[in-house]
């Protein structure tokens, strides 16, 4: 999703069908990013190789995180 999200602007904005963010594509992008570094977290004890290159690749990008409680999900 966020390779297709990084891709540009669409044609279709749904505004009215999305529920969550009314369509504000920087809101998905910061809400995939956390979700990304949270299944991270959760693999750490399993894959901790995986898991750590995949914290330190969305740190090291500076990658947008959900950081106040009104982006949250």
């Amino acid at each position: 999703g966020l390779a297709d999200a990084n891709r540009g602007n669409f044609n279709i904005q749904p505004a009215t069908a999305d529920l969550i963010y009314r369509g504000d594509k920087a809101a998905w992008i910061r809400m995939a990013n956390s979700l990304k570094l949270k299944l991270f977290n959760q693999i750490r004890l399993v894959q901790p190789d995986k898991a750590r290159a995949g914290i330190a690749a969305l740190l090291s990008a500076s990658a947008p995180l959900i950081s106040t409680n009104a982006q949250d999900f």
